[in-house]
């Protein structure tokens, strides 16, 4: 008789570490009788950070039990006008927060200075502040659009073909979002 040791897969798809988030969101919609539309939006998003399951005491001491909360937020204005022979001009604009950083040291063996050996897992990265305690810089995106719907065409009734021109981010804006 043969002996099979049994498999098994252990996958981790969600680690339960108390992490959630808070949201709250405000719109507003205009709508006019021509088609045209306005739309403000703004949201914020608290994030309440869970316990971290790593042995540095510091990652421990500043994302652990006392659970730092970083905020986001997001601004957005949008709004499409009718024009002259059929073409309509849509824009939008988004502003949002940069995401929250901290900082860590990376220790070397070169810099461990009167320490009798390097150490022996190599380079150690320390926490030195909490999640949150700065934020990369705010990022703002202006899109514009330019549209021609085409009706009949042969195509039947209800169905209509588009001709568009988007510009996607005409600021240039090449702001860092993560590193």
């Amino acid at each position: 008789e043969r002996i099979v040791p049994a498999r098994t897969d252990n996958y981790l798809t969600n680690l339960d570490n108390g992490e959630y988030y808070d949201t709250i969101e405000v719109n507003s919609t205009k709508r006019f009788a021509n088609g045209d539309q306005f739309i403000v939006g703004w949201s914020r998003t608290n994030r309440h950070l869970g316990d971290n399951p790593s042995l540095d005491p510091n990652q421990r001491h500043f994302n652990g039990a006392d659970r730092p909360v970083t905020n986001n937020w997001t601004f957005k204005l949008l709004g499409t006008y009718t024009l002259p022979y059929g073409l309509s001009l849509s824009g939008s604009y988004t502003l949002q927060n940069g995401e929250a950083e901290s900082r860590t040291v990376s220790f070397t063996p070169a810099l461990l200075v009167n320490h009798p050996a390097a150490l022996a897992q190599g380079t150690t990265a320390v926490v030195v502040e909490p999640s949150g305690a700065y934020y990369r810089p705010d990022i703002a995106l202006t899109n514009i659009r330019l549209e021609k719907k085409f009706r009949g065409l042969g195509m039947g009734p209800g169905h209509t073909v588009s001709a568009l021109v988007e510009v996607y981010n005409i600021q240039n804006a090449n702001t860092i979002i993560g590193v």
